[in-house]
């Protein structure tokens, strides 16, 4: 017969082995649903994907001074099919209220803090057009500046650049106090009906 303490030494190598075996068919599942979402994103169309995208709500805003969050509003795997403009990488905010002939979809691109980019498709999911929301991605001695982006119901798209300038000493490590200068411009673009960006006026104050 065996000995108490054997046996209770062969039940625990029998727990362990249980253990070690649900672990590896954990694993194996886990990485057989990973390789079937990821086979099912490679075939799925462009009607898939846009379809999975939350529509955001109208008017949107953007504000370069705070970190837009991620929505995720798609799983990432969607992005290797469909891509942002401007960069290989990001993530996928939404999609604006459908238009007739085309599809328009917010991106946001890791540069500073996100950054956000929109970029039109028509409906078989071609490229038409794109447009980076913030163009001064980095601030200096010599001047700051804050972008404001207001999209409408009607895609038009507002971005008002407040931009404040100092003249800076003979290093050009410090600002001069006093010497700020607040200048503000504001551009306006429009989603055309065939999905192209195109820029309607500026307007500097």
């Amino acid at each position: 017969m065996l000995s108490y303490r054997n046996k209770a030494g062969n039940e625990a190598i029998l727990t362990k082995a249980i253990v070690f075996l649900l672990v590896i068919l954990s694993s194996c599942n886990q990485s057989a649903k990973k390789y079937h979402e990821e086979t099912a994103h490679q075939k799925a169309t462009f009607d898939d994907y846009i379809t999975v995208l939350p529509v955001v709500k109208i008017p949107l805003s953007f504000n370069s001074d705070a970190n837009i969050l991620d929505t995720n509003a798609a799983d990432t795997v969607w992005l290797t099919k469909f891509p942002p403009p401007f960069l290989p990488y990001g993530q996928i905010y939404g999609k604006l209220p459908l238009k007739s002939n085309y599809h328009a979809v917010i991106y946001l691109l890791p540069i500073d803090l996100n950054t956000p980019a929109i970029l039109t498709y028509d409906k078989q999911g071609n490229k038409i057009d794109s447009l980076m929301l913030f163009s001064k991605l980095t601030n200096d001695v010599s001047f700051d500046a804050v972008e404001k982006v207001m999209i409408d119901s009607n895609h038009q798209i507002t971005i008002i650049d407040s931009i404040m300038t100092w003249q800076t000493n003979k290093e050009g490590s410090d600002r001069i106090s006093g010497s700020g200068k607040l200048s503000v411009i504001s551009k306006t673009f429009q989603i055309q009906p065939n999905g192209r960006i195109m820029r309607k006026s500026d307007a500097i104050k």
